[in-house]
């Protein structure tokens, strides 16, 4: 049986962070199959979306056919990577536990299936929507953050059993965000070291990020 991970977000854009995360989640766990999931309305991203229709968000969230494009660029040239566009044709907003719902419909363990997040979003999990049945339909693995303290009582108060669903990523923290480098791209400041050279091509080609908000 497959062991797949999920690694879902705005990709707005790819970087190297997200693939060496996937990369060192695959290796840890032995996955067959890290699957990128763009998600067309996040829901924590509201305000980026309905500012943006509004016309005065200060960054709004790029164009999901564009985001789509990065992430299939990130993924193609590894075997263990694939793009999924299970969050792109759902209505939004879309929601982990939803997501989670939509993937192991076959019927497959939810002991071969990971959600991997950050121990930032772990912090917060409790704020999730539904998060007990994120974690009976997956299990957890997270990256850590040395700048991050997850408030325990908290979250197995809210969440139980949630410790038991955890598997910690090992490996040193990529410290490189997606608003960085927006922000690097807006001031004239280097970034293509910090994304695979075909994303920042796409991005230099369609002029992204260019346009100061």
């Amino acid at each position: 049986m497959e062991r797949i991970g999920v690694l879902g977000g705005s990709f707005d854009p790819p970087h190297i962070g997200h693939r060496y995360w996937a990369l060192a989640a695959a290796k840890q766990l032995e996955l067959d199959l890290v699957l990128w999931v763009p998600t067309q309305m996040p829901p924590h991203k509201l305000d980026r979306v309905n500012d943006q229709d509004r016309g005065v968000s200060l960054d709004p969230l790029s164009a999901i056919e564009h985001r789509i494009e990065m992430v299939q660029l990130a993924v193609d040239a590894s075997s263990i990577f694939e793009f999924c566009r299970t969050d792109v044709d759902r209505p939004g907003p879309q929601y982990t536990v939803d997501l989670m719902r939509s993937l192991t419909m076959s019927g497959t363990s939810s002991d071969h299936w990971w959600f991997l997040l950050g121990e930032d979003s772990l912090r917060d999990l409790h704020l999730w929507r539904e998060p007990s049945s994120i974690i009976e339909l997956c299990r957890l693995a997270v990256l850590p953050r040395p700048d991050i303290r997850v408030d325990w009582h908290i979250s197995h108060e809210m969440v139980p059993g949630l410790g038991a669903r955890i598997d910690w990523i090992e490996g040193e923290l990529v410290d490189v965000s997606s608003h960085d480098i927006r922000q690097r791209i807006r001031g004239g400041e280097p970034y293509r070291y910090l994304l695979d050279p075909r994303v920042a091509n796409f991005i230099e080609d369609s002029g992204l990020y260019l346009k100061q908000p």
